[in-house]
């Protein structure tokens, strides 16, 4: 996930509270101060069925930090490790970059980065916790694992009170009481502009599904069922007060009909970035920051966010964690003052606003229009309903693969 300038200037208001109005309606449900009339929470998988690590962080390309947010993270009697877990990539390397090393350097504590595959994340944690052999520290969640995988997280009080930068710097809509959100995305269509000009392309998921106007070869993820039903669903006229629970029927027909156009079912972001260097499709679904680092690179793409889901995902502490105190340290370290600029570079980096409030007050050099925050943008897209989530995924699933494999 990358981004890339097309103006600098300041933003007046922090654009996490469209996530905040976004993230109410599983609280009233769930009594679990958490999230949503519900944003998507998935994170790009990796495709990887087993846990890499990386031997060591990147070197960190901002500001080392100063005194005075070494002594706010170490104060703490921590243990020497902190290991975390991302889909890997490139917000792991930016992490890398702007934030492991510079904690190691103000707290002595060794930063272990793990790439693992989403999809298989919390079958692992489930695993290690039953064998009383937990390896990890912090991990990716989103609003649907916010609720449905509860009991493998730290609470961290209703206003993050743990977490004490977290409570005082995290942006509206980021404190979560199970965890934080650090990206507001989608998964979202990406289309060759030389094939389709700007003033003729694609405007939503219901011209993904028209193959008389956007003809030619198509690519979707593999691993993202419930994502890909929800946009057919709304390509075939389904608003989103009508879109929970999923007419999985409906959704599979719909899909049925770009099947045979569907040239590359892709397992990774990377694997998606790659196809569309290698000029193999025209219309590609992806996580919204890839088609940043697509644009980056001077290649002709453009995004289209109406009609597809939106894609949240944070940190969480697993309340069995190895080095509790150490994934503490590193989460209040993440939201110092003095990190404001390493947030805003992260976010710069992976195409989303910072989480951290005093990196809002700095200037954000992006186009507005290609941010999935971007009030239009964010407005126009579909979010989950997690209750109703939580009761159908094993039949979303199962269904999925079924159709998939004919």
């Amino acid at each position: 996930m990358t981004n890339t300038a097309h103006g600098t200037r300041a933003r007046h208001s922090p654009l996490w509270v469209f996530a905040a109005s976004a993230l109410l309606v599983v609280t009233a449900c769930s009594g679990t101060g958490t999230s949503s009339s519900a944003p998507a929470g998935a994170s790009a998988p990796t495709g990887s069925a087993a846990a890499t690590t990386a031997t060591t962080a990147a070197p960190a390309t901002s500001a080392a930090a100063s005194s005075s947010a070494a002594a706010s993270s170490a104060t703490l009697d921590t243990e020497g490790e902190v290991v975390i877990a991302t889909a890997g990539g490139v917000f792991q390397e930016a992490l890398a970059n702007h934030f492991y090393s510079g904690f190691t350097k103000a707290t002595g504590i060794k930063v272990t980065p793990v790439t693992i595959n989403p999809d298989e994340q919390w079958a692992k944690v489930k695993a290690d916790k039953e064998a009383n052999n937990v390896q990890w520290d912090i991990v990716n969640v989103g609003p649907d694992s916010l609720v449905l995988q509860q009991p493998y997280l730290t609470d961290l009080g209703a206003d993050c009170s743990v977490i004490p930068n977290l409570k005082k710097n995290g942006a509206e809509g980021v404190c979560q009481q199970y965890g934080f959100l650090y990206v507001l995305g989608g998964y979202i269509l990406g289309y060759n502009t030389k094939v389709f000009p700007v003033e003729k392309g694609p405007t939503s998921s219901i011209d993904f599904f028209d193959t008389v106007k956007f003809p030619g070869n198509r690519s979707m993820a593999s691993n993202e069922p419930t994502y890909n039903m929800m946009m057919a669903l709304y390509a075939d006229g389904v608003t989103q007060e009508k879109l929970w629970p999923l007419d999985i029927d409906r959704a599979l027909k719909k899909l049925d009909t770009i099947k045979p156009l569907i040239s590359v079912w892709w397992e990774s972001s990377d694997q998606a970035m790659q196809n569309w260097r290698n000029g193999e499709v025209n219309l590609s679904m992806f996580f919204a920051g890839r088609i940043k680092k697509l644009q980056k690179e001077g290649l002709p793409i453009k995004q289209v966010f109406k009609g597809f889901p939106r894609d949240i995902s944070g940190f969480g502490i697993l309340s069995a964690a190895p080095h509790p105190k150490a994934a503490k340290a590193f989460v209040d370290y993440f939201f110092a003052d003095e990190q404001a600029q390493a947030s805003l570079d992260l976010s710069n980096d992976i195409n989303y606003d910072p989480p951290n409030k005093t990196a809002l007050k700095l200037a954000l050099g992006v186009d507005d229009a290609t941010r999935a925050t971007n009030p239009e943008n964010w407005n126009s897209m579909l979010y989950f309903d997690v209750i109703a989530l939580k009761d159908t995924l094993p039949t979303i699933q199962k269904r999925w693969q079924d159709w998939i494999a004919k």
